[in-house]
This record gives structure tokens, sequence and C-alpha cells, in this order.
């Protein structure tokens, strides 16, 4: 029994490190993530069947409902004469919501161990903002001794499939260093935030810092949203004497960083960028942006109800652009466009009913402990985040974003069924 337990761990630790900074899952075009979630879903059917754990049936009918929902519009695809393959590789994502099960199995739904993996994140985004920050500067300073950190990012990931955007930014002084891992800096960002408050080391002050000079060297404007939205939450969310702390943390740091606010680089460069988001003329990504969108539009008033089927190809959109016409930015539309406005309202009723509970349950629940909702609200602030910033953003389109919502449920579940533990003296020191 313990030798099962200890593989279970073990595989745990691998499966988390590996989506949080594995990249695309598919280095050199080998599916790692497939390989390591198809192990673990075998061993959890193990352990299900060994030790006879019991999954909660609210779960299992909203993973039922969401499969049954998946496979139905792949029929309607099918019949609407639309790629096979295509279809099952738009409802990839879908089918990693089973993420949950393994989490709850491999923990054992105990609290300390998923602990572990809040953990885990920490340390991994800690890694992942300090390379994303030397990147950065880096790339600045490779252009006066003649090194394109830029265009060696490209190579890499060229050559790995890893999931590296970069391009010159900034007045071309600067690479962007967008890693597609990087979505996970505003999901630990709460939790370094709670770090703070509870207890106030200067290490925690350090470590928020570079979580957030992460985030801004992305040069990507969804992660900045997303940290915006993470701290709104944050404030929303807490009690008073928390909410305050925040506020004066926000407000300090504004005011220490001001005089970065009044030079050329900020004002002109970085502000530049942040009021692209609603250029559709001269941003290019956003004119793809629009041009998706008024394709999709097209699609979508001849299928309104039921959409067009999973793998549906959009070849009005290839001929105009050379781009593939099955991915889009856009993914929200792409879902109305795919499944109708039948298909999304039922994803969203799903989403908003399962939330509902997190917050009837847990972070409103006064029989829960003060610690466990702070968990709770730290997974739910981060998983919005990304909901919202996903909203012009493929974010949710692949295993990475239904992962981090598969945390926050996972989380859900264990947490309230815990009332009494200290969690405090259990996160990491």
């Amino acid at each position: 029994m313990e030798n099962i337990k200890n593989v279970n761990k073990i595989l745990l630790i691998i499966l988390i490190i590996e989506i949080l900074i594995g990249g695309s899952g598919k280095i050199f075009n080998i599916p790692i993530r497939i390989g390591i979630l198809g192990i673990a879903l075998i061993l959890t059917i193990i352990n299900i069947l060994k030790y006879k754990y019991k999954i909660p049936k609210n779960l299992l009918l909203s993973i039922s409902c969401l499969w049954v929902y998946s496979i139905m519009w792949v029929v309607i695809g099918i019949l609407k004469g639309n790629n096979f393959k295509y279809a099952l590789e738009d409802i990839t994502n879908f089918f990693c919501i089973i993420y949950i099960v393994i989490i709850l199995i491999f923990t054992e739904y105990k609290k300390n161990n998923f602990i572990k993996i809040i953990n885990i994140l920490k340390v991994c985004m800690i890694i992942l903002s300090i390379i994303t920050i030397a990147l950065f500067i880096g790339s600045y300073i490779g252009n006066y001794i003649g090194i394109n950190v830029g265009g060696e990012l490209e190579k890499f990931n060229n050559a790995t499939n890893y999931g590296v955007i970069t391009g010159g930014i900034y007045g071309m002084k600067f690479a962007r260093v967008y890693f597609i891992n990087g979505i996970f800096m505003q999901v630990a960002l709460p939790f370094f935030i709670y770090d703070i408050l509870n207890k106030n080391r200067l290490k925690d002050y350090i470590f928020t810092i570079i979580i957030l000079l992460g985030i801004f060297s992305s040069s990507t404007r969804g992660y900045w949203l997303g940290a915006v939205v993470v701290l709104f939450l944050m404030i929303l969310l807490n009690k008073k004497e928390k909410r305050i702390k925040i506020i004066k943390l926000i407000f300090i740091t504004v005011i220490i960083c001001s005089p970065i606010f009044t030079t050329d680089f900020f004002k002109i460069q970085v502000l530049g960028r942040i009021t692209s988001i609603t250029n559709f003329s001269t941003d290019a990504s956003n004119d793809i942006r629009r041009i998706q969108i008024n394709y999709m539009g097209e699609e979508i008033k001849e299928n309104p109800i039921l959409g067009s089927g999973f793998g549906s190809n959009l070849n009005k959109y290839t001929e105009a652009t050379g781009l593939d016409g099955r991915r889009f930015e856009v993914y929200y539309l792409e879902l109305v466009y795919k499944t109708g406005i039948l298909g999304f309202l039922i994803l969203v009723i799903i989403l908003l009913l399962s939330i509902y509970r997190i917050f009837k349950d847990v972070i409103l629940n006064d029989s829960i402990i003060e610690e466990n909702k702070e968990i709770m609200i730290g997974l739910v602030s981060g998983s919005i985040s990304v909901l919202i910033t996903g909203i012009t953003n493929p974010y949710m389109q692949g295993s990475i974003g239904i992962f981090i919502i598969s945390i926050m449920f996972s989380g859900y579940i264990i947490l309230v069924n815990d009332k009494k533990i200290d969690i405090n003296k259990e996160i990491i020191n």
C-alpha cells in the first residue's frame, strides 16, 4: 500500500512540475504531457478500485455533463461534414477536467498534500519569473554586445516547440518574453500576497516583487490585466483588515515606483503598449482578432443556435489571411461559432453554478476556518483572472487553462470538508 502511495506522490509532483514549466507539453513534438496524464489516469483507476475512493456525485455529474456536451457537438460537427480528427482535437481540453479526479486521488483528499501543490506552484513561478526577467533585461544588454536574444529565443522555440512567443518591443530595444506557462504567475500571485499579509517577512516582499517583475517582463498585456484582476479580487473578497493592508501595499508600491512612471520609457513605450489594447487598426495582434471576429460573426449568423460543430474549419478566414482556420485568439467566440449560443450557455451555466457553490460553501461559509478561506480566495482570484483575460486570448483552449480550473475545484472539494487544521503551519516557509 505504501509503495503505491509513494508512486502517487512522485507522479503527482512530476505531473504538476511538467504542466507548470513544461512549455507546450510537446517538447521536440513528443507528447510528454499526454503521456504523463495517461499514466496518472491509469494509476488513478487502480487507486479507486483498490482503496475504494469515492468521487463526489456532484463532480461526477459535472464531468459527465461536460463530456456529453463535447460528444454532442462532435456528432453535430460530423453531421455537418467536419473532419473527425479535428473535432477530437477541439474537445481535448474538455477531457482534461479529469485532472480534478487525479488530484483528489493522489492527494488522498488531504489538505496538507494539496498545499504541496501550491508550494510547487510558488517555487516554479519564482524560477520562471527570474528566467523571464533575465531574458527581458538581457535582450536590452544584447543590443550592445551583438546578441539577439529574441532571435535566439525564436530559434529555441522552433527547435523544441517549447511554447515561447517573442519579437522586438519597446522601440525594438527589448524582446518580448512570453512563456505559455507564464499564465501561472498571476495564479501564484495571491499566495505571495497572503505570505506578506500573514507572515510579513522580507523574503515574502522579495518573492512578490519577483513575480510582479516577471509578469511585467513578459510584455504580455493579458498577463498584466490578469495581475490587475487578481489584485482587485483580493481586495474585494478579503475581510476589511486585510483589504486595507492590500490597498496600502499597492499604494506604497505606486509611490516607490513613481519615478519610473515619469520616464519617457514608461510614458511612451509602456503606456503605449497598454493603450494599444483598444487599437484595432495598427496593432497587429488586435487586427488579427478583428478579422477573426468578422469571419466568425458571419458563420454565427448562419448557425446561431447549434453552431458549426466541433472540427469546423473557417475556410474563408484561411483564404483571406493564410492562417489556420481552426484556432483563434478569441476563444469564447470560437466556442459560440462551433457550439452556438446553446452550447456556450451550457458551459457558462455549468461554470457559474460551480463557482456559486465555492462561494456558498467556503468563501462565505462562517463554519470554514479563515485560513482555508484564504486558500480558496487565492485559487478563485487566480482562476477568474485567467477566465477574464481569456476573453481576448486562447488561454482556455488547451490543457493549461483547464488545469487551472481543475486546481480550483480540487481545492474546493478538499477544503469544504476541512474546518480544523491551521494551514499557516503547513504553507511553505
